[in-house]
């Protein structure tokens, strides 16, 4: 599970990155990884600390990021714009 957490950083780095959807759900995504990745740790080496709440960033991101989809999706002129500057440069 600890994968999945580090998979969601990675993720929500790149989201951020890209520029197709908000910084803001990049960095979410990525916190919630973060948190992820500490409950499944604390799971382990210390199980008297092992909360529920260090999920909370990741079902915010989740949250975030299916309602960004279903309302407003990817910024489509941008999208175009870099394809099209990524085929003069080739």
């Amino acid at each position: 599970m600890v994968f999945y957490g580090i998979a969601s950083i990675l993720f929500g780095y790149l989201m951020f990155r890209s520029g197709y959807l908000p910084r803001f759900v990049g960095a979410l995504l990525a916190v919630g990884g973060v948190g992820f990745v500490i409950k499944n740790i604390a799971v382990v080496l210390a199980p008297a600390y092992d909360a529920s709440g260090f999920l909370l960033p990741m079902m915010i991101a989740v949250l975030a990021m299916t309602l960004w989809f279903l309302i407003r999706g990817v910024d489509v002129p941008k999208w175009e714009a870099k394809a099209a500057s990524s085929e003069v440069n080739v």
